[in-house]
């Protein structure tokens, strides 16, 4: 799910963040249940077309790629508790729908075209099973052309995207001192955040192109935090403190396991509420919202209080 909005927001306020031109990758890695979602709404109404949609659009994104090094596929498995309450929600929610659908459809008399149920899109369903199988054949067969393919079931505990980044903060630098150049697939916002705070250069984020229709973008995540840094003059701070700040205050956006702030979603101008409150506070108190080994300081009851004192034609409490 990650931060609804976020990729939008910062793709229209940063002009040169978002752009597609071929890079020379060193690593590709797939958030792989977002390549999923997307083959469900795009192709395969049974399982048999979806999983051949999803091992020919993950070949397709490696022939765009081309890493040079290798590629690495993260299937969901069992997420932190928090999450699991959230994902039950929805599951449910989607039965509701569903059965809503039929009986409409049937009062109605019309016949609804089979559909894929997206909630077997989840670790420990068979469709997982037989799509974690397919995927390991095709990688023994080497329809992926990349020299090294790594491939993370859903048995394995862990968000995807939390799988990516500890190979990442695991892996080797190259021989002269520099991180490799990485390409991360992936839909959800939180891997903006997530690679933010790795704090590494060379770190792009790879999607679909949903405005201009014109394939993939990257998202570049060392121009995203120079941007942020500079607009809001927070470059003269502690760039690592800064950093882990900023992932704990886009959480008030809404993520995977909480609601957004009141008043701080994305689409309603959050992130300028939220990033103009955190330099405002900074400024004042010169002390960071996130201290190792200390509770959450008091700047975040200054954040919420200036929030509440310049709320925009809203009740204030």
């Amino acid at each position: 799910m990650g931060i609804p909005s976020f990729f939008r927001t910062l793709s229209e306020k940063y002009d040169n963040v978002v752009y597609w031109k071929h890079e020379d990758i060193d690593h590709l890695f797939f958030d792989y249940n977002c390549l999923i979602h997307h083959c469900a709404h795009t192709c395969g109404n049974t399982e048999e077309e979806l999983i051949v949609a999803v091992v020919r659009y993950t070949a397709d994104i490696i022939k765009v790629v081309k890493p040079r090094k290798l590629v690495y596929i993260c299937m969901d498995g069992t997420a932190p508790l928090g999450k699991v309450y959230r994902q039950r929600a929805r599951r449910y929610k989607k039965v509701q729908d569903d059965a809503y659908l039929r009986k409409v459809s049937d009062d109605l008399g019309l016949v609804a075209p089979p559909r894929f149920n997206s909630n077997s899109i989840s670790c420990g369903t068979e469709f997982m099973t037989k799509l974690a199988k397919r995927l390991r054949d095709a990688i023994a067969l080497k329809v992926f052309d990349c020299p090294k393919v790594f491939f993370s079931d859903a048995n394995m505990p862990g968000e995807g995207e939390q799988k990516i980044m500890t190979f990442m903060k695991n892996g080797a630098v190259k021989a002269n001192g520099e991180a490799p150049k990485v390409a991360i697939y992936g839909l959800d916002a939180d891997l903006i955040v997530l690679s933010m705070m790795l704090d590494r250069r060379y770190v792009k984020l790879l999607r679909e192109d949903i405005v201009h229709d014109s394939g993939f973008v990257y998202l570049d995540i060392d121009r995203c935090v120079e941007c942020m840094l500079k607009d809001y003059n927070l470059s003269c701070y502690n760039r690592t403190n800064v950093l882990t700040d900023l992932c704990f205050l886009f959480m008030l956006g809404g993520n995977d396991f909480i609601h957004s702030f009141h008043n701080c979603k994305m689409k309603d101008n959050g992130y300028e509420k939220l990033m103009s409150a955190y330099s405002s506070i900074l400024v004042k108190g010169q002390c960071h919202l996130v201290c190792e080994g200390k509770p959450v300081h008091w700047a975040l009851c200054e954040i919420v209080k200036y929030i509440a004192e310049n709320e925009d034609g809203q009740a204030k409490h």
